[in-house]
């Protein structure tokens, strides 16, 4: 399994928008703080809106915000929302591997199938809140 920049990106922004949901960001402030280029920032939070993590408010003083409380959202959630899979091997996510020649009679896939359960389990037991939680004793730390 490898994290995309796309899951890394999103975790940066929801951890931002979960600090100032209130009142929410704008996409130019967000992309900003995290140093994520617009653009590419615009379409993650397109698919964390379409999952329905976050929303949007149009006009002034409107931005994304998130729909569910921190707590409230795994992990797995958001690597869902941005097509992340949790396979550490293609047969794993379903996907056929034309370089697996042993793809049909593979000793390994039992052990693969295991791993990914556990993965999953650990990203469903894990929540944007204890990441927010995270990054302010952070700050904190960096402060003293």
């Amino acid at each position: 399994m490898k994290i995309t920049t796309r899951t890394r990106y999103a975790l940066r922004a929801l951890i931002q928008l979960a600090q100032h949901n209130e009142n929410g960001m704008n996409l130019k402030a967000i992309a900003a703080y995290q140093k994520i280029r617009p653009k590419y920032l615009e379409q993650i939070l397109l698919r964390l809106r379409r999952a329905g993590i976050v929303g949007t408010k149009k006009g002034p003083g409107g931005g994304y915000y998130l729909i569910r409380p921190p707590h409230e959202i795994c992990l797995s959630d958001i690597m869902a929302a941005v097509g992340e899979s949790t396979a550490p091997v293609r047969c794993v996510s379903g996907r056929a591997d034309k370089y697996c020649a042993g793809m049909q009679t593979c000793t390994m896939k039992p052990v693969w199938i295991q791993l990914k359960h556990v993965i999953d389990e650990f990203l469903e037991n894990h929540t944007l809140q204890e990441l927010v939680e995270d990054e302010k004793k952070k700050c904190v730390n960096e402060i003293f």
